[in-house]
């Protein structure tokens, strides 16, 4: 549940533009499509339980632009991406 907070924040923070979707792809992609894919199910329940639409909207929100993104540019991990980075 924590995790997935800090993801709502992230997801808003992407939609407001305070921060670019492929920084947060980069950094946080992964692990948002992996909890998405988990949470989604129980998420909805607890929309339907609560009457509340809204409850991790912007984690839905966030793993939705990030598959979007992801499907038109492709995604590459960064060990392999960036392999030939040096300080």
């Amino acid at each position: 549940m924590d995790f997935g907070v800090r993801l709502e924040t992230a997801g808003y923070m992407v939609f407001r533009r305070i921060v670019k979707l492929d920084m947060v792809d980069d950094l946080i992609g992964g692990v948002t499509l992996v909890f998405w894919s988990r949470a989604n199910a129980w998420a909805e329940r607890i929309r339907i339980q609560t009457g509340n639409p809204k409850y991790f909207e912007w984690c839905e929100w966030l793993a939705e632009r990030i598959t979007e993104r992801r499907v038109k540019l492709g995604h590459e991990p960064a060990p392999t991406r960036d392999a030939a980075w040096r300080e």
